[in-house]
C-alpha cells in the first residue's frame, strides 16, 4: 500500500493565480460552483489584490511534495469569517486532473482543524448546488451536517439552482476522530 502523498500548505500567493483561473475554467469545476465564467487572469488578478487586504479570510494552496517536484493539489480556505459571530464559510477546490485521490479529505479535515483549534471558532458552513450530490455526501461522510435549502438561491449556468448549507459546530468537531488541537502546514 503506497504512502498518501505529502501536502504542504501554505497560503496562495500570486503566482498561484493562473493555475486558479485554469481550475476555475474546468467544467468540472465550474459546473459544480455558481461563479460566472469565463474567469480571467486579469479579473482574478484585481479580487487577489483585494484579498490581500481582507483580514476576514485565509486562502490557502496544497502543495503535493515529491523529492525536488511540487504541483498544486488543492486550493481551499475560510471565508467571511466573523469572529464575533465565531463562524466561517469554507471552500474546497481540488485539482481538476486529481480528483478521488483524498486530497479533498485532507484539506477539509486540515481547514476545520485550523478554524476551531487555531482560530477558536464555533462554526463552519458551507454551501453547494442543488445537483452536486457527490459534495454533499462527502461533506456529510466528514462530520457536516445538512441543515436546510435555500431554494432558487442562485443563478448558476443560466439557471436559477436551490444551494444546501451544511455546517459543522465546534461540538461535532470534537468528535471527529480526525481532529486536533495541533495545527501544522502539512496535511
Amino acid at each position: 500500500m503506497s504512502e498518501a502523498p505529502r501536502l504542504l500548505v501554505r497560503r496562495l500567493e500570486y503566482d498561484d493565480l493562473p493555475t486558479r483561473v485554469e481550475w476555475m475554467n474546468t467544467k468540472s469545476t465550474f459546473g459544480q460552483m455558481p461563479i460566472r465564467v469565463p474567469v480571467t487572469l486579469s479579473e482574478t488578478r484585481q479580487w487577489y489584490a483585494k484579498t490581500l487586504l481582507n483580514e476576514n479570510r485565509y486562502d490557502f494552496v496544497f502543495v503535493k511534495q515529491d523529492g525536488t517536484d511540487s504541483r498544486l493539489m488543492c486550493m481551499a480556505g475560510l471565508v467571511d469569517i466573523s469572529f464575533q459571530h465565531q463562524r466561517a464559510e469554507l471552500y474546497i477546490m481540488v485539482n481538476p486532473s486529481c480528483t478521488g485521490q483524498g486530497i479533498g479529505t485532507r484539506a477539509l479535515r486540515w481547514l476545520c482543524n485550523f478554524a476551531f483549534a487555531y482560530l477558536a471558532l464555533q462554526r463552519v458552513y458551507l454551501f453547494t448546488v442543488g445537483s452536486n450530490h457527490r459534495a454533499r455526501t462527502f461533506y456529510e461522510k466528514n462530520g457536516f451536517i445538512h441543515e436546510g435549502i435555500l431554494r432558487r438561491h442562485a443563478i448558476h449556468l443560466g439557471q436559477f439552482v436551490d444551494r444546501h448549507v451544511h455546517g459543522m459546530l465546534r461540538s461535532d468537531w470534537e468528535t471527529q476522530p480526525w481532529r486536533t488541537d495541533e495545527v501544522i502546514f502539512q496535511a
